[in-house]
C-alpha cells in the first residue's frame, strides 16, 4: 500500500482541522441555542413542560413549579398525574391521545387543579406531540395559562348579572306584593284595636302582623342585593330581637328538634338596624332547623358580651378590638366539610335540596355584619353539627331609654287629608286609619278625581297622602300639579317599589314624606307629624 505523501497528510490534517472547528463552532452555537432556549422559557408567564410518553416529567419551566407550587428537583422525574385528579386527569390524558393520533396541536382544555398548599386553580392546556431525529413519537410538550384570575372575573360578572336579574325581578314583584301586604297588616292592626288584650285572639292577631311585616323584609332582603339602600340605625337592644324571634321559629320548628335559649341581661345596645338584625337570627336558625329536620336534635341560641383584645383573631373579616355583643347559633345537624365551608358566604350557593332555600340567607347575614363592622366564625363537621358566631360592636355610648324604647301612645291629629291610592282596599284601609287617629279624610282611587277635588277647595286641605304609581296620572305627576296650586303643601309619597325615585329624589322637588310599602300604623302616623307644621 503507498504511503501518503507529505503535502496529501498536511492536506487531510487541515480538512481534520477544518472538520473539528466546525463541530466545535456548532457545539457552541447549540450551546448557545440552548441557553437562548432555556432563557425564553424561564422568562415567559406560562408554564411549560415536557412529558415522555408515560406521562413522567423531563423538563419543565419555573412559571410550571409556580403554578402547582413544587419545586423544579421535586417535579422533574414525577408522573404529571401528580397534581390532578382522576377527573381531571381522563381529560388531560384525552387530549394527549388526540394529539398522539393525529399528530396536530391538541385543543385548548381548560380544566381544574389543586396545588400541594390545597389551592385551587383555573388552568388551560395547549399540548403537541414531540418526536425523535427519526420521526417517531417520544413524548408531549405543553404550554399551561392559569386562567385563574380571569375564571374569579368572569364569576364576578356572572354575580352582577345575576343580581341584575334578581333586582328586575324583585322590582317587577315588589309593587304588587307589598300592596298586598299592606291591607293584611293594616286590618289586622285595626282588628286588634278592637279585640281586647286578654283575648286568645290577640295573640294570633299579633302573630299575623309579626309574620307579614317579616313578609315585607323578604322583599326588601332581595332588592339590597340589587340596588344600594340606607341602613335604618338605631340604638337597640339584642335580647328582645332575640325572644322576638324564638318565638316566631316555635311556631313552625317541629317538637323532635329542642330550643335552649341562654340571654344575658345587661348587654348594652348596638347601633344597627332591628329588621337587618332580625334577618340574621331567623336565616340562622333556619338553617339550623333545616339541617336537623330529618333526625331532630338541639337548637341553641346564646346572647353574651364579649371583649376582643388587639391582635385576636375572631373571625373571618377585619374587625377593630373592643366591647362585642356575641350571638351563638349552635345545632346538632348534619354538618359540613371543609370542601363546603370556604363556600357558603356566596350568593346563590346552597346545599339545600330544590325549594328549600335560596342560597341568600347566609350571604345576607355576611353583608349585614361587614356593614357593621362586625365578625363571623364558622365551625362545623360532618355529622356533628354547625356553630356561628356573630360578634357586633356594642356602643360606645350608652344611648338615653327614649332612644331606645318608641312611646306607646300613637300621635293624633285633627287636619283635613287627601288620600290617594288606586288600590280601593288600600284607600280603604288608609281612611279608617286616619279617622281613628282623628283626622278629617277625603279619598280618591283615582288621581285626576283628586287632583278636582283638590282644585275645587284646596284651602279645606292640609295635606296629601298619595301612591305614587297610578294610572293616567302618576303620584310624582299629581304632587308637582298640586305644589303649584298650593306651593308649601305637605304630600307623602308613597310606593311598593321603585327603582327611579327614591326618598332624595322626592325631597328635592318638594315632597315632605317618603313611605315605602307596607306600612304600619304607627309609621304612618308618626310620619304624618313631621310632615304637618308644628
Amino acid at each position: 500500500m503507498k504511503k501518503p505523501s507529505y503535502g496529501e497528510l498536511e492536506k487531510r490534517i487541515a480538512e481534520l482541522e477544518t472538520i473539528l472547528a466546525e463541530k466545535e463552532h456548532s457545539e457552541q452555537a447549540l450551546a448557545e441555542s440552548r441557553e437562548k432556549y432555556a432563557n425564553i422559557l424561564e422568562g415567559i408567564e406560562e408554564g411549560y413542560f415536557e412529558v415522555n410518553l408515560r406521562g413522567d416529567f423531563t423538563l419543565v419551566n419555573k412559571a410550571m413549579c409556580k403554578m402547582v407550587d413544587r419545586p423544579m428537583e421535586e417535579l422533574l422525574g414525577l408522573n404529571n398525574r401528580v397534581y390532578m385528579d382522576a377527573n381531571t386527569a381522563k381529560k388531560v390524558y384525552s387530549v394527549f391521545n388526540q394529539v398522539f393520533r393525529t399528530g396536530k396541536p391538541g385543543a385548548i382544555l381548560e380544566y381544574e387543579i389543586t396545588t400541594s398548599k390545597g389551592i385551587k386553580k383555573n388552568m388551560a392546556l395547549s399540548a403537541y406531540l414531540m418526536r425523535d431525529n427519526d420521526g417517531n413519537p417520544i413524548g408531549f410538550r405543553g404550554l399551561v395559562r392559569d386562567h385563574t384570575e380571569r375564571r374569579k372575573t368572569e364569576e364576578k360578572l356572572q354575580h352582577l348579572q345575576k343580581m341584575e336579574a334578581i333586582g328586575t325581578l324583585a322590582g317587577g314583584i315588589a309593587h304588587d306584593f307589598n300592596n298586598i301586604l299592606y291591607p293584611i297588616i293594616g286590618y289586622t292592626e285595626l282588628t286588634m284595636d278592637e279585640v281586647p288584650p286578654e283575648s286568645p285572639a290577640r295573640q294570633y292577631l299579633e302573630n299575623i302582623l309579626i309574620s307579614s311585616k317579616r313578609a315585607g323584609d323578604l322583599v326588601k332582603q332581595i332588592l339590597d342585593f340589587s340596588r344600594p339602600t340606607q341602613s335604618d340605625r338605631k340604638p337597640i337592644l339584642l335580647k328582645p330581637l332575640v325572644k322576638e324571634a324564638i318565638k316566631l321559629l316555635k311556631a313552625s320548628i317541629p317538637a323532635t328538634i329542642e330550643i335552649i335559649v341562654h340571654t344575658a341581661d345587661d348587654i348594652p345596645p348596638v347601633y344597627a338596624d332591628p329588621t337587618k338584625i332580625h334577618q340574621i337570627i331567623m336565616n340562622l336558625c333556619t338553617n339550623a332547623y333545616h339541617a336537623m329536620e330529618e333526625q331532630g336534635g338541639r337548637l341553641e341560641i346564646r346572647l353574651e358580651e364579649v371583649t376582643i383584645l388587639p391582635g385576636e383573631d375572631v373571625g373571618i373579616m377585619e374587625s377593630s378590638p373592643g366591647r362585642f355583643a356575641r350571638l351563638t347559633v349552635q345545632d346538632t345537624g348534619k354538618g359540613m366539610d371543609h370542601r363546603i365551608l370556604p363556600n357558603i358566604f356566596e350568593p346563590f350557593f346552597t346545599t339545600k335540596a330544590s325549594g328549600k332555600g335560596t342560597g341568600l340567607g347566609l350571604s345576607t347575614v355576611y353583608g349585614i355584619v361587614q356593614e357593621y363592622s362586625g365578625n363571623i366564625t364558622v365551625s362545623s363537621l360532618p355529622g356533628q353539627g354547625t356553630t356561628f358566631q356573630i360578634h357586633l360592636p356594642i356602643m360606645a355610648e350608652t344611648p338615653s331609654t327614649g332612644d331606645l324604647i318608641l312611646a306607646k301612645n300613637l300621635p293624633k291629629g285633627n287636619e283635613h287629608v287627601l288620600i290617594v291610592d288606586d288600590e280601593h282596599i288600600i284607600v280603604e284601609l288608609e281612611k279608617k286609619m286616619l279617622e281613628q287617629l282623628g283626622y278629617e279624610v277625603t279619598a280618591r282611587t283615582s288621581s285626576i278625581e283628586a287632583f278636582e277635588a283638590f282644585c275645587a277647595s284646596p284651602e279645606k286641605f292640609d295635606m296629601v297622602i298619595t301612591d305614587m304609581t297610578m294610572p293616567q296620572m302618576t303620584g310624582i305627576q299629581l304632587a308637582r300639579k298640586l305644589m303649584e296650586i298650593k306651593p308649601n303643601l305637605p304630600i307623602i309619597l308613597m310606593t311598593g317599589f321603585s327603582k327611579q325615585f327614591d326618598q332624595s329624589a322626592a325631597m328635592a322637588m318638594g315632597i315632605k314624606g317618603f313611605l315605602m310599602k307596607p306600612v304600619v300604623k304607627r309609621v304612618l302616623a308618626e310620619t304624618i307629624r313631621n310632615v304637618l307644621p308644628k
